[in-house]
């Protein structure tokens, strides 16, 4: 862990000023990332047979890290029109009571409502369904299905099963991991505490069937298959298990959580050395390819897809036409580009980006190059309960900071087709159309009708699920009229509303009983469903302490944190980051930022010409020999000849090969010239002391960039690495970060130029400027 406030400003005092102080080991809220990951979240405080599911604890809008936006289904939908696919000819009318009338027939059945089709909501639509497949689908399947069970549901809304395309379910007994403020710039920032942030705990399941937990509260929400690095027999199809597909005979998906084998916190900026990738051959022989690419904001994370992407030596290709990358965050518009033409679609985790690094991927420019994308939870501990509620957030984002980009249809196309195509499924699941597997959703439409039903949903409003034809959960009266018994599928209040799931089929358990061997291996475990919005559920607002809090105001109505005047999109969310050198790109160099702009590689809007994979930038010159490859610069120019075009060179008069950062003083670095979040190269600093997780360096008095003792001593954190030697003079890069109000940096690179310097002798301050040296 970094060094406490107090160990820090001790160390600094006698380091540099002969002052005498104590010493605390513990972590900052004296607990271990072990604790944080489990402490006080209970399922609802009850005993364990009244505990499978929450009232939510905050259903007015308010769960402890939830912000303004977060309490709830968005009203209003999207700026764009769905698409209907018609009307048909009848009228139906609603049953005395719930949502559906059942008259009984053989073992077939002909349901009717309104159906979310591939080319819009078809209106009293039916489907009939023989055996597991989908059989018909239109305005007169009763000819076909004369004499078949009919569920007549007028105020339904029939989809297909939700797909959740990205889980890791393994993880799922967890509950969500507080980490109040702060934001990350890499995903190994959190995993391993790397450049001076706080480690968040995670931890696997404890009992043997803790995934058919998750699973299950995933068909609670309208799911019938998971793309989640685990799961259980019954229940859903996991996608990328061969063995748990439930019956379907198909290819699984490929499922790869480190493609670039840094499951141990490589983080490079520069070339792919560090990296060992995944066989590009059989990438392109999988039924799909997803790999996590790109989790973070920063250089690293971009470096992480130039290396996937062949663009730099050492690197290897793998954006291939068969390939989602999961999360997609930091990348240039020119990568996504690149992906598009390719083939490469996103797998995208808003909660869960948002939640570690205040900001998620682009998606629209992702839409607007011709990307498909599908949702995924990501997990427990920071994203969404279940693909339902990442739907909710995604519309949350549609609504308030993207300008309504995307259409409700689109919305829940990321939940059902577009998922189980870009996964490669898309040949049996995701859509209502004949031939393909009967997993379906009922939905109840009356308050909220047509696509809404799905995206305004919840567990209450799921009112039957089937895979393949077979009941999973749904309204208990409506299970009973199709055949199911209690033996099969139990009854079980869902925040008011009689259900019944079908535990003992699927899992030959019943829900009570799992509960209690969950309870008892973690009596922390995270509750099967929720009234309202879940408990401590992972905030869905954007924001970054210091840049953008994503509050929405007359001067900045998308809460990126910019002003309308300084905004190249005002009506749409792009606030700066690391991977963009702290501006708003905007690639053509037009009026419109690369995010609103709907030709971003043309300033020509009537022309709109797309990326070329091999010059994402349209220069002229390949992307390989390109100083500036996602600029467009003919020129080429490069004034300090540091293979860095000037173009896109933060310091183009300093030589800085490679993406290093740009030089910076200590003054800089503890004034906040060089502000928290941003990188710095530190030149000529002495190492003073070292430690497991770090060391202090102080700045040689001797420096043209010496101004005071007050701001020449500085905390580097490099946990997990060699320290460099006591009396040696160093070159840092590094990231700048505020910890508890102390400014350090966690080194990313350190080059040590020279051994057994001589050290400044100690000098004797008091006061208010030792005050100021601590600090």
């Amino acid at each position: 862990m970094p060094a406490t406030p107090f160990r820090l400003s001790c160390l600094v005092f006698s380091l540099l000023f002969i002052v005498a102080c104590g010493e605390d080991e513990s972590s900052p809220d004296g607990t271990s990332p072990t604790d944080i990951a489990t402490s006080d979240v209970t399922t609802d405080g009850a005993n364990a047979t009244d505990t499978v599911g929450n009232d939510g604890g905050a259903s007015d809008g308010g769960s402890a890290d939830s912000g303004p936006n977060d309490g709830g289904p968005i009203d209003g939908g999207s700026g764009k029109p769905d698409p209907i696919a018609g009307t048909c000819d009848r009228q139906l009318e609603p049953p005395a009571e719930g949502l559906c009338a059942v008259t009984p027939g053989d073992d077939r059945l002909l349901i009717e409502g309104d159906l979310i089709l591939l080319d819009g909501l078809l209106e009293a639509g039916q489907v009939l369904i023989e055996g597991d497949a989908i059989t018909c689908v239109g305005c007169d399947c009763e000819t076909a299905g004369a004499g078949a069970t009919r569920v007549t549901c007028a105020e339904g809304v029939i989809s297909p099963g939700l797909i959740n395309a990205h889980d890791h379910i393994t993880f799922t007994e967890m509950a969500p991991v507080p980490h109040g403020d702060e934001r990350y710039d890499h995903r190994h920032e959190w995993r391993k505490g790397k450049n001076g942030k706080t480690k968040l705990g995670s931890k696997q399941n404890s009992h043997p069937q803790g995934d058919a937990w998750g699973e299950m509260r995933q068909v609670m929400a309208g799911s019938t298959s998971l793309f989640g690095s685990g799961g259980e027999a019954g229940f859903l199809r996991n996608l990328d298990k061969p063995a748990l597909l439930e019956g379907l005979p198909h290819a699984a998906a490929d499922y790869s959580t480190f493609p670039l084998g840094d499951a141990g916190g490589q983080m490079s900026t520069d070339g792919c050395d560090s990296y060992s990738f995944d066989d590009p051959d059989q990438a392109a022989s999988e039924s799909a390819y997803v790999p996590h690419v790109s989790e973070g904001i920063n250089a690293a994370a971009r470096n992480e897809f130039v290396c996937m992407a062949g663009l730099e030596g050492g690197g290897v290709d793998l954006v291939i036409p068969n390939a989602a990358f999961i999360h997609g965050i930091g990348v240039s518009t020119a990568d996504i580009g690149l992906m598009a033409a390719d083939g490469v679609g996103l797998v995208w985790s808003p909660r869960s980006n948002i939640s570690l690094y205040g900001m998620t991927a682009e998606a629209p420019i992702y839409d607007r190059q011709g990307a498909l994308i599908a949702l995924g939870s990501d997990w427990t501990a920071s994203g969404s309960v279940h693909v339902l509620r990442e739907l909710q957030c995604a519309a949350e984002l549609n609504e308030l900071h993207f300008d309504r980009y995307f259409s409700d249809a689109q919305l829940v196309a990321m939940a059902t087709s577009w998922a189980a195509d870009l996964l490669g499924f898309g040949d049996v699941l995701g859509s209502l159309v004949e031939g393909k597997l009967a997993d379906i959703a009922i939905w109840d439409g009356s308050t909220h009708s047509g696509y809404r039903a799905i995206v305004d949903g919840s567990v209450e409003t799921v009112s039957l699920v089937l895979r393949g034809g077979t009941v999973l959960y749904g309204d208990a009266g409506l299970t009973a009229q199709l055949g199911e018994s209690e033996s099969d599928c139990e009854n079980l209040d869902v925040c008011g509303t009689s259900k019944s799931i079908c535990t003992s089929r699927e899992l030959g358990t019943t829900v009570p009983e799992l509960q209690s061997g969950l309870l008892a291996k973690d009596p922390n475990v995270y509750g099967l469903f929720f009234c309202g919005v879940p408990d401590d559920e992972p905030t869905c607002v954007p924001s970054r302490p210091g840049e953008f809090d994503g509050q929405l105001t007359a001067d900045d109505p998308d809460g990126d944190g910019i002003p309308n005047a300084d905004d190249n999109c005002p009506n749409v969310f792009n606030p700066t980051r690391p991977v963009d050198n702290f501006v708003q790109p905007n690639v053509d160099g037009d009026a419109d930022g690369d995010a609103c702009d709907p030709c971003p590689f043309d300033a020509d809007t009537t022309s709109c010409t797309s990326v070329d994979p091999t010059d994402v930038d349209g220069d002229g010159y390949a992307n390989a020999l390109d100083n500036c490859p996602s600029i467009p610069n003919e020129g080429q120019s490069d004034g300090d000849e540091d293979g860095v075009g000037d173009d896109c060179d933060d310091c183009p008069n300093y030589y800085n090969p490679a993406g290093l950062p740009c030089p910076a003083s200590v003054y800089d670095v503890k004034t906040g010239v060089v502000k928290p979040g941003e990188s710095a190269l530190i030149e000529g600093l002495l190492v003073t002391a070292t430690f497991d997780d770090g060391f202090f360096t102080v700045l040689d008095p001797a420096s043209d960039a010496w101004q005071g003792p007050e701001h020449a001593g500085l905390y580097v954190y490099n946990p997990g690495d060699v320290q460099p030697p006591v009396a040696s003079r160093i070159n840092l890069a590094g990231n700048v970060d505020n910890y508890f109000g102390q400014v350090q940096v966690g080194a990313s690179d350190v080059q040590v130029l020279a051994q057994d310097q001589q050290l400044p002798d100690p000098i004797v301050v008091t006061g208010e400027q030792a005050l100021d040296a601590a600090y």
